[in-house]
């Protein structure tokens, strides 16, 4: 039986299940590891990663945002590795940047630095380098995934839309071009596509989009990476690996909501918008 062939009951008896069987590190870590599975969850402040252990690279990243209160500096780029993670086997090993070992690839975020720009102490918690992996340089600081970055900052200061939760997810494929950081940070795979969803929960709507890991992806072709809950879905359970779950259950709790996308674009806001 495929995932999306499941129940709703079927979804909440595992979501319960999960929750029963406990995890297998100590009370007071970030990350702890679901008893006999390759999949690590790691708790933050604001926001939530899902780790791939056989990868040691992160599968899922979740924050909730509300409208924008702070600009502090963001710059910080001190990356660090999360012990607890390290305990599990499931981080990489390195908190170097990427770029100094095979050029062409950020350390990029999931979760942005810059959404938590009120707090200094919750925005550098981003830099955990489970929260990180290798982004094509120009499709990290300019590209596409920069532009997901900017209109998540623009719509979550829109009242009519309310607040809004980040759904940021890694697909590794099976391009073995781009595997560059195997011997220097522990990664078996470059992420060969990385995919956003936006989602409202007050008017039930959502964007989504999956964008292949280079520097051809552009802002100005992020239109064409637009997709659905449903192709998503497909495209994870085709992967056929165990460690996409996380997100599929997530994408399943928001498809039962019957959400509508809309086309999420600049407006005259966005573009007076600073910081």
């Amino acid at each position: 039986m495929s995932v999306t062939e499941w129940s709703d009951i079927n979804l909440i008896h595992f979501i319960l299940a999960v929750a029963i069987v406990g995890f297998s590190s100590s009370s007071y870590a970030n990350c702890y590891k679901a008893a006999k599975n390759d999949i690590a969850y790691c708790s933050y402040k604001r926001f939530d990663v899902w780790l791939a252990c056989r990868q040691r690279g992160a599968i899922l990243a979740t924050a909730e945002l509300g409208p924008d209160t702070g600009s502090v500096d963001t710059s910080n780029r001190n990356y660090f590795l999360d012990p607890t993670a390290n305990e599990l086997g499931c981080q990489q090993s390195s908190d170097s940047t990427y770029a100094s070992h095979h050029k062409g690839y950020d350390v990029g975020h999931l979760i942005a630095i810059d959404h938590f720009d009120d707090s200094y102490v919750d925005a550098l918690e981003t830099n955990v380098m489970v929260n990180m992996v290798p982004q094509a340089t120009s499709f990290n600081r300019n590209g596409a995934w920069k532009k997901t970055e900017s209109l998540t900052e623009c719509f979550r200061d829109e009242k009519s839309y309310g607040p809004l939760t980040i759904y940021a997810g890694v697909i590794y494929g099976n391009d073995i071009t781009n595997d560059y950081y195997s011997v220097s940070h522990g990664l078996p795979n470059t992420p060969d596509y990385l995919w956003k969803l936006i989602f409202f929960n007050r008017v039930n709507s959502y964007d989504l989009w999956v964008m292949s890991n280079k520097d051809e992806s552009t802002a100005k072709t992020l239109s064409q990476s637009r997709r659905t809950i449903d192709s998503l879905i497909q495209t994870l359970e085709g992967e056929d690996e165990s460690y996409y779950n996380p997100a599929i259950f997530e994408l399943l709790k928001i498809r039962v909501k019957k959400p509508k996308q809309i086309e999420l674009k600049n407006n005259s806001r966005c573009r007076q918008r600073v910081g």
